[in-house]
């Protein structure tokens, strides 16, 4: 799920000059090279989101850009109003994202906000993420700006910043010159993380996502994974809803839905070893655990929101367009896949008037239909799907350090441990605001 990046792993940032631009530099600064492919625009368009990670490994090099995103979903913005820094402009209290340059969606600023609070509530530390758009940067510069915005906000010696200056708008996948990223951090925060581990951090988790120009992923692959390596913060308990029913974090994705999600199954994508029906009835199940704020923790059922299943559909689940909501197996896209347990795709016609979504789930994992089937080193099915089903319906993720036994955490609690197919306090909490009586 990225929708549920469920990474059972740690990997690292770097107080060195992070780029974008394509060769490894002894300094242990990096530069990407994305490249540009002419894809037309499809008549919906989609990025990722939500991504469940079963075992992290480290990312080979240049991929294949994935159908998405495609150009006509990276925002643009004009640079001529914009005096980029330094100087900087004084900071807002409370807040932790400047996009400056327009490249991140509301969604992924409202998520990544919420992982830094939760990062500084915990450690006491300060993350600010400043993007600006700046022709010409280069590692020497980008590296003296995130100096200077430290310096300038006070940010202190236990501080992050990431200060991402792009040479162009919008991003072209796999070609170099589209800009550089400088994760720099202050001195207590670098005894906090290595820089030889926040370097893994860009190389592992960001470098793969910005060479597809998946901006968005980048900074949410590397917060998530910052987060992880501060340390455990309180230990998940499989098996056990307790700390869920206490635990009132959530956040938002994606809208909210409007009306009924009617939704189709693609049963030809399942793989021979499962039985067609029996999937199909845990995907029923997983949209009752979301739309009946099914949770072991006594509290009602006040969500107003409603799913339909109107039957079996080829399509296949996130291509490059669609007319209809899709669930099915395949080969999860994108650079992060052999960590993804399953995705769902948003998708939104250009003008924005209508948007579906899709759930993908990897058929490269050893599923299990229930608990009661499973024999060891499966994952749950519905635990997967219903986090998915979750994103599909609005709510975004939470941070697995200090909220794993929410369903919308990052990361799966493990094989054969079906609890999260549960909600928790704070996934329901997120669902009334969104479909409540109120």
């Amino acid at each position: 799920m990225r929708g549920k990046d469920r990474l059972r792993g740690s990997s690292a940032v770097i107080a060195c000059a992070l780029m974008v631009v394509a060769s490894t530099m002894a300094s242990a600064c990096v530069t990407v090279t994305p490249t540009a492919t002419d894809t037309p625009a499809p008549t919906t368009t989609q990025k990722p989101s939500a991504v469940v990670s079963s075992t992290p490994s480290p990312t080979p090099g240049p991929s294949t850009p994935t159908p998405f995103p495609t150009l006509a979903t990276i925002p643009t913005h004009s640079p001529v109003v914009f005096v980029p820094g330094p100087p900087f402009d004084s900071p807002e209290p409370g807040v932790a994202i400047y996009d400056m340059a327009g490249i991140l969606s509301a969604a992924t600023e409202r998520e990544a906000s919420a992982v830094i609070s939760e990062i500084e509530d915990d450690i006491g530390a300060e993350i600010v993420v400043y993007t600006q758009y700046k022709p010409g940067s280069d590692e020497a510069s980008t590296r003296l700006d995130a100096i200077a915005l430290i310096e300038q906000w006070s940010l202190g010696d236990d501080s992050l910043a990431v200060l991402w200056n792009t040479n162009r708008t919008p991003c072209i996948p796999d070609e170099s010159g589209n800009g550089q990223i400088q994760l720099f951090a202050a001195p207590a925060f670098v005894a906090r993380i290595s820089d030889a581990d926040r370097q893994l951090i860009f190389d592992e988790d960001m470098l793969p996502l910005l060479r597809v120009c998946d901006e968005d992923g980048a900074l949410l692959a590397a917060l998530e994974s910052v987060d992880e390596e501060l340390g455990p913060g309180p230990t998940p308990t499989p098996g056990v809803q307790t700390a869920a029913c206490t635990d009132a974090a959530y956040t938002f994705g994606e809208p909210r839905w409007s009306g009924s999600f009617e939704w189709y199954f693609n049963v030809s994508s399942v793989p021979a070893q499962y039985d067609p029906d029996e999937v199909l009835g845990v995907l029923k199940k997983s949209f009752g655990n979301i739309t009946g704020a099914r949770n072991d923790c006594g509290l009602p059922d006040e969500v107003i929101a409603n799913s339909t299943y109107l039957g079996l559909t080829e399509e296949e689940p996130c291509g490059e367009t669609t007319d209809r909501n899709v669930l099915g197996f395949g080969a999860i896209p994108g650079p992060r896949s052999q960590d993804t347990l399953a995705e769902m795709c948003p998708y939104s016609t250009e003008d924005g008037s209508t948007r579906y979504a899709h759930i993908i789930i990897s058929s490269d994992v050893s599923w299990a239909l229930s608990l009661e089937a499973c024999k060891g080193g499966e994952e749950v099915l519905e635990s997967t799907v219903t986090h998915e089903v979750g994103h599909a319906f609005g709510l975004g993720h939470v941070g697995e350090r200090n909220h794993g036994d929410l369903t919308m955490s990052t990361r799966s609690n493990g094989s054969c441990h079906n609890e999260e197919a549960t909600l928790g306090l704070g996934d329901i909490l997120g669902l009334e605001e969104l479909y409540g009586t109120n």
